[in-house]
């Protein structure tokens, strides 16, 4: 991008000095002509020009205005841009908040059964044939029908035979190609396990996996790279992982948001805490219910508060509960819904 540097210096001195008249048509005639003036390749004194990436200009501009500010405007300058990024914080920190203690929206249905998916990992399972999520109730009702009929476990939902587990990683790859969020997830899983020849363990390259997993929206790559750091003993390490954990919350996990709770109630913010727990219990967290019992016993919550998060919980075990499911726990902790 060129970019002449007396237009920079020209433009930011027109906008600085008359974008807060009170005048509504002299702040577009003003913005318009700084606007023609910044624009690269327009001969308004051409002086000096730089060829630049586009965002290394949009740098240079901010660092000018800035800059140019100080220099005009010492004191007056300095209090305004001062004021401008404390209420742009505070406003960010301010609708943070609110997203955080929203109630996240409920996961999706399950595809066979039409019932909502379990809260945890272990009551759902990823076929990497089809791409579809399918319950542990459906997945344990079809392989021991199948195998009464013929042996050969198929998927529930498009019916092919189940891949073996090198079949199953190279369909994970194919669907990482096509950007599916679970099929990154569970490479970079593997990574961090680190039980394959062909995929030993990396954590780097796990967090990185996650990284593009949670772009994608994947709530629990957030959880995973907020675990990655809040893991080491390094404070500004902590307080990244509390970051991700916060965006998992924010996306309905719930041992994100468990987690969250926990890190309140250490640090004596046991409102924060509940209102945490209160979340999670009501997606179907049961460590979370303990919790706020405990809190209950101790007087930081009121009877209100525990009544009231048991019966969410309860409610919300009822919809995902079914007679499929609970087989399926009983045979196995792998299968384990809530």
């Amino acid at each position: 991008m060129t970019i002449s540097f007396r237009n920079v210096v020209m433009g930011f001195m027109i906008l600085y000095t008359f974008i807060h008249r009170e005048d509504a048509y002299m702040k577009i005639v003003i913005i318009i002509l700084s606007t023609l003036m910044l624009t690269p390749r327009l001969g308004f004194g051409m002086g000096m020009t730089f060829n630049l990436p586009s965002k290394v200009v949009i740098c240079i501009q901010y660092i000018a205005i800035i800059g140019l500010a100080l220099s005009l405007f010492p004191r007056l300058a300095s209090v305004m841009i001062l004021l401008k990024l404390l209420l742009m914080f505070s406003k960010k920190s301010r609708m943070r908040q609110e997203e955080l203690f929203k109630q996240p929206p409920q996961k999706e249905d399950c595809p066979i059964c039409f019932l909502p998916l379990p809260p945890l990992q272990s009551g759902m399972r990823y076929q990497t044939c089809c791409g579809k999520i399918v319950c542990c109730g459906c997945i344990y009702a079809n392989s021991t029908m199948n195998r009464k009929k013929n042996g050969l476990v198929l998927c529930p939902f498009c019916r092919t035979p189940t891949p073996d587990p090198k079949k199953s990683i190279e369909m994970s790859k194919q669907r990482m190609k096509a950007k599916d969020p679970e099929a990154i997830y569970g490479l970079g899983c593997l990574y961090e396990e680190g039980n394959l020849e062909e995929y030993p363990r990396d954590i780097l390259m796990a967090v990185k996996l996650w990284r593009l997993a949670a772009k994608l929206g994947h709530t629990g790559a957030y959880y995973n790279i907020g675990a990655y750091y809040y893991g080491t003993d390094v404070k500004r390490y902590k307080k990244k992982g509390k970051f991700y954990f916060e965006l998992a919350a924010i996306g309905g996990d719930i041992m994100a948001r468990y987690a969250l709770g926990c890190e309140e109630e250490e640090a004596g913010n046991t409102d924060k805490a509940l209102r945490h727990y209160i979340i999670a219990a009501r997606s179907g967290g049961s460590n979370s219910l303990k919790k706020i019992q405990k809190l209950y016993s101790n007087g930081h919550a009121t009877k209100e508060d525990y009544s009231t998060a048991l019966q969410s919980y309860q409610v919300h075990l009822k919809e995902i509960k079914s007679s499929q499911r609970d087989q399926a726990a009983a045979d196995s902790d792998r299968f384990r819904y809530y």
